[in-house]
């Protein structure tokens, strides 16, 4: 990353492996905010990204899969949250990549160092997963999870300005996984016991469970959208990062301001202790011409005198 880059954090990034719900998450959040009349809204930037988000959302509304993600692109998004316009670009990519870049560290590919980019410019980031992943028998995609997922929060936390980033973890699919968490004591244990690492290295980790859409079980087993699905939960993650986002500004705003006063206090500190000296001095002049023109006067009267 070039130097001029690295305090340039202006993107939300949503990050995942392979079938953690990416694409079915980032296309419910714009369908539903760009309907909306107010509070949040969303516009997509271009018109070939708002044709793929609610192609996505119609395919799902009839019952339908979307075909899952092959490649990486980008869902750039103007938000409009509380009257503040922002610039909202997630990286929707095939979930491999995930693996490539935090597991493996493959960032000799340009795909990899293209997601290290944008997560390196991040405002804010959600970490999605699949709960049956991580408690599942495909040990290579909990390993993607657990380590993938450290990794990744660890390279945020070390860049400049990492610290103040808000990190969200999303539990997607709740509506299947909710007897799977509640099995482990709830969602906070549920982190606990996979997460162990996480825990660790953020300490406090706000979670969200969310459902884009709910599924039934078909004669042939396989599971299928429900044309009736609710949306649970599912802008609540992007609104509290940037209820975050938003307070820090205020933050770093209040504390300019407070600078900025502080630095008029001292000028004008300043201003009164050179005005004090100049009207000092002006008296020690006046003064000392008084005295000089008395001593001249009395020198006269004496040089008459003699």
């Amino acid at each position: 990353m070039e130097d001029d880059d690295v305090a340039e954090r202006n993107q939300v990034v949503v990050i995942g492996r392979r079938q953690s719900g990416k694409t079915i998450f980032l296309a419910s959040i714009y369908g539903k905010l760009w309907r909306s009349l107010d509070g949040m809204t969303a516009k997509a930037l271009s018109g070939e990204t708002h044709k793929q988000m609610m192609e996505i959302n119609r395919l799902l509304q009839q019952g339908q899969w979307p075909s899952s993600t092959t490649g990486t692109s980008e869902v750039a998004m103007e938000i409009e949250y509380h009257g503040k316009k922002r610039l909202l670009v997630t990286l929707d990519f095939a979930g491999e990549l995930f693996s490539k870049a935090f597991v493996r560290e493959q960032d000799d590919e340009p795909a990899v160092r293209n997601l290290l980019r944008h997560i390196d410019r991040a405002a804010a980031v959600l970490l999605l997963i699949d709960p049956s992943v991580i408690s599942g028998k495909d040990a290579d995609a909990a390993v993607d999870d657990d380590f993938g997922i450290v990794q990744a929060v660890q390279r945020i936390r070390n860049w400049p300005g990492g610290d103040a980033v808000p990190i969200v973890l999303v539990l997607t699919k709740m509506d299947r996984h909710q007897r799977l968490i509640d099995s482990a004591g709830g969602v906070k244990e549920f982190v606990r016991q996979h997460f162990p690492a996480l825990v660790r290295t953020m300490r406090e980790i706000p979670i969200f469970q969310v459902s884009a859409v709910q599924v039934d079980i078909g004669k042939n087993g396989l599971a299928k959208p429900r044309q009736d699905s609710s949306l649970i939960n599912i802008e609540n993650p992007l609104r509290y990062c940037l209820s975050k986002i938003d307070r820090a500004e205020q933050e770093q705003q209040r504390l300019q301001t407070q600078e900025l006063r502080r630095q008029q206090a001292i000028r004008m500190e300043q201003e009164e202790h050179r005005s004090a000296r100049r009207h000092k001095t002006f008296w020690i002049l006046v003064i000392a011409g008084v005295l000089i023109l008395w001593i001249f006067i009395v020198a006269l009267i004496v040089i008459k005198r003699v």
